[in-house]
């Protein structure tokens, strides 16, 4: 079997701290994004999180940058057909994760799918980054 591997990735330009954003983002997507101690992205303060498969990652602007943008990205890899990974995936994700061509690094691009739920979940500050 093929292993695919979707990437979604939107960016939210909110006055709003990282907590906040990302305790919303959990209500919204059903699960909660932690702080993430492990060094991974010492640069910038990030919440992370797993869920069936799903790694989530939300960064935020280094500290003392007068930039208040976030950037959260959605990574995937599977070996399972489309329709297996439909029902094993979170009910928000079903419409995120869509059965489109690979781009041209390599990925399923769902950066404006998700884009698009977030933004009907009230988030209009959301934007797709190609």
């Amino acid at each position: 079997m093929t292993k695919k591997s979707f990437l979604a990735t939107v960016e939210f330009v909110s006055p709003h701290e990282l907590s906040e954003l990302a305790a919303r983002l959990g209500r919204t997507i059903g699960f909660t994004l932690r702080f993430d101690e492990s060094g991974k992205y010492d640069e910038v303060p990030a919440f992370v999180g797993e869920i069936a498969g799903l790694d989530l990652s939300l960064l935020g602007a280094p500290e003392g940058h007068p930039s208040h943008e976030s950037v959260l990205t959605v990574r995937m890899r599977t070996e399972r057909s489309f329709e297996e990974l439909q029902s094993s995936i979170p009910s928000f994700f079903r419409s995120v994760l869509v059965d489109k061509n690979v781009n041209a690094r390599g990925f399923i691009d769902c950066s404006s799918e998700l884009a698009q739920v977030l933004v009907g979940q009230g988030y209009v500050d959301c934007s797709p980054v190609s």
